[in-house]
């Protein structure tokens, strides 16, 4: 069985993933990405941040 917190962390990681993918795939700056789809600019940022070595 997967302990809860794992499933939540992975569950984030879809969510920011997939508006990421979004975001890059898009002609929008970030400001405006996030405007458009309700998300927290600094958080879309930290989430950019984890992801950018992948």
């Amino acid at each position: 069985m997967v302990p809860q917190r794992r499933v939540r962390r992975l569950t984030l990681e879809a969510f920011w993933r997939a508006h990421l993918k979004g975001w890059r795939d898009s002609n929008l700056n970030q400001r405006e990405y996030c405007e458009l789809h309700g998300l927290p600019l600094k958080r879309f940022g930290n989430w950019r941040a984890e992801f950018k070595y992948e």
